[in-house]
């Protein structure tokens, strides 16, 4: 009884997957973005105080790990989300700018655009339009038959 228990469905077999809602892996892909952002920001706060990394460098790398971290977010949602690779890209991207412009204005009461800010955001948009170019899921290719054979 309990050996049947445990092998239909149960602790051996794994539970059935339920599919997530669409908002929830975007949501997913968004925070995955902001918490790998948050800790390269945090490395690179590292090494910019031991004077590893030059001042004049930290600004490039800083948009170099929004990058990153937007590629990889946009990518888990792409690879998972079945509305077209770009489309859910780039549902990250525009997720992941609000999230930064309602961080920043949460934090300074208004938003200041200067050229180092333009230029996250630019780097919020590179991450997510180079995830959406990438591909989303991958596996084996379908050949097509040929006709008449």
């Amino acid at each position: 009884m309990l050996e049947q228990s445990l092998c239909k469905g149960g602790f051996l077999m794994g539970k059935s997957q339920k599919k997530s809602a669409p908002w929830m892996i975007v949501a997913r892909g968004v925070l995955m973005a902001a918490i790998l952002y948050i800790v390269l920001q945090l490395l690179l706060a590292l090494l910019a105080a031991k004077g590893i990394l030059p001042e004049k460098h930290v600004y490039l790398v800083q948009v170099l790990t929004c990058v990153l971290s937007v590629l990889l977010g946009a990518r888990y949602t792409a690879k998972r989300l079945d509305r077209g690779t770009m489309t859910s890209a780039l549902m990250v991207t525009g997720a992941y700018a609000l999230l930064m412009l309602l961080i920043g204005f949460l934090a300074f009461d208004r938003i200041s655009w200067s050229k180092q800010s333009a230029g996250l955001l630019l780097a919020v948009l590179c991450g997510g339009v180079l995830a959406g170019l990438l591909g989303g899921k991958s596996g084996k290719r379908h050949h097509k038959k040929p006709i008449g054979k």
